[in-house]
C-alpha cells in the first residue's frame, strides 16, 4: 500500500500532472515547517539537505513562489489581485544546521524565516528533548522513577531500541504537560537516576547559531524572529512567565539586529497557546504567529487585524520530496495524506 502511494504522489508531483493541483493554490500558501537540516536527513523532525535541494528544485520547476514569511504576508496584502501558489519555509529553534540550509536556500535564489530560541542562541540553556536524548545516550543505570501526576512511574531502558524509544517517547509527551519549572526538575531527577552528569552547555551536536552568526544571516535577507527565551509550552505557564517568554525574546533579538515581527509558538498546537498568548502578541506589535496545526493560509486570513493572523497553520515538511510537493501544490487539499 505504500509503495502504490508513493508511486501515487511521485506522478503527481510532476509538472505537467501538478499543474492541476496548484491552480487551487491561487489564493493559498502553504508554510512549511522544519527543525533540523542534515547532510544524511531521516532522523525525527529532520531533513536531510539533499532532500530539501530536491524539494526546492521541483518547486522552482512548477514556478511557484517560495519566499519568507513577513515578506510573503506584506506582499499579498499589497496586490490582494495578483496572488501567485506560494511558499514559504520555516525553520525552528535555531540549531547550527540551518548554516547549510541557507546555503541550499540561496542558492535556489530562496529565502526562509528562522524562529530563534534566545537562551539557546546566547547558549545559557539547551533544548530540554535533547538533554533526553543525551541521557539516553549516556546512561549507566536503566531504570530512573519520576512523579507522574499522583503517581510515580518507573522507566525501563536496555538493548531493545524499541523499548527506549518507547520510553523516550513517554518522557517527551508528559514533558509537554507540566510547567518549566516542573520539566526542569524531571530532567534532572532522570539524569541523576540515570547516572549522567548534564553539561551546562550543549554539547557540540546539540549546539545553536550564536548572535553573530545570526546577524549574518540576517544581513543575507534571512528573516531571524522570536521563538520564545527558553521553550516552554506557554499555556502550561502562568500569565507572567508566558508574557515574559514572549516579550523578552523579541527584545533580546533587538539588542542585535532589526528581527522580523512574527512569532512562532513552541509546539505550537491548539493545545499550546491561546488567546492569551495571541493577545501578546498582537500587543507586541508584531505581525503575524505561527502555529504547527495543518492548514493552508487563505488570502483572507492575512487581511490586517484579522484574529487568524496570530494562529497561522503550517505543515510538517516531509523528509520525501514527492509528498513535500504535493503539499505545496495543493493536493493535501484534495486526499488525506500522512506527513
Amino acid at each position: 500500500m505504500g509503495f502504490l502511494k508513493d508511486a501515487f504522489f511521485s506522478i503527481s508531483s510532476e509538472p505537467a500532472v501538478a499543474r492541476l493541483w496548484s491552480r487551487s493554490m491561487t489564493n493559498s500558501v502553504a508554510v512549511f515547517t522544519l527543525h533540523r537540516l542534515e547532510s544524511n536527513g531521516g532522523g525525527s523532525n529532520t531533513v536531510g539537505l539533499d532532500t530539501l535541494d530536491q524539494i526546492l528544485t521541483k518547486l522552482a520547476q512548477h514556478r511557484i513562489v517560495v519566499d519568507s514569511l513577513y515578506r510573503t504576508i506584506t506582499d499579498i496584502n499589497s496586490h490582494p489581485d495578483n496572488i501567485r501558489p506560494r511558499v514559504v519555509f520555516t525553520v525552528d529553534d535555531g540549531y547550527t544546521c540551518f548554516a547549510d540550509a541557507a546555503d541550499v536556500f540561496e542558492s535556489h535564489g530562496f529565502s526562509a524565516t528562522l524562529f530563534a530560541t534566545t537562551d539557546f542562541v546566547s547558549a545559557d540553556d539547551w533544548m530540554w528533548w535533547d538533554k533526553i536524548e543525551y541521557i539516553l545516550k549516556n546512561r549507566t543505570k536503566d531504570k530512573v522513577c519520576i512523579e507522574h501526576g499522583e503517581n510515580a512511574r518507573l522507566i525501563s531502558f536496555g538493548a531493545d531500541e524499541s523499548l527506549n524509544n518507547t520510553a523516550r517517547q513517554f518522557l517527551e509527551e508528559y514533558l509537554k504537560t507540566v510547567s518549566s519549572r516542573e520539566r526542569q526538575s524531571v530532567i534532572e531527577q532522570c539524569a541523576e537516576q540515570a547516572g549522567v552528569v548534564l553539561p551546562d552547555s550543549a554539547p557540540p551536536e546539540y549546539r545553536a547559531l550564536n548572535w553573530s552568526q545570526l546577524k549574518g544571516l540576517h544581513e543575507r535577507g534571512f528573516e531571524i524572529a522570536p521563538h520564545t527565551v527558553s521553550h516552554p509550552i506557554l499555556l502550561n505557564e502562568d500569565s507572567q512567565n508566558s508574557e515574559r517568554q514572549i516579550v523578552e525574546s523579541y527584545r533580546v533579538m533587538q539588542k542585535h539586529f532589526t528581527p522580523t515581527p512574527v512569532f512562532a509558538y513552541p509546539n505550537g498546537t491548539e493545545i499550546d497557546f491561546g488567546t492569551r498568548e495571541m493577545n501578546t502578541v498582537r500587543d507586541l506589535g508584531l505581525a503575524a504567529a505561527v502555529s504547527t496545526s495543518p492548514g493552508y493560509i487563505s488570502s483572507a486570513m492575512l487581511t490586517t487585524g484579522s484574529d487568524s493572523l496570530f494562529s497561522l497553520p503550517r505543515f510538517y515538511c516531509p523528509n520525501n520530496v514527492q509528498r513535500a510537493v504535493a503539499i505545496a501544490t495543493g493536493l493535501r487539499k484534495y486526499i488525506g495524506m500522512a506527513a
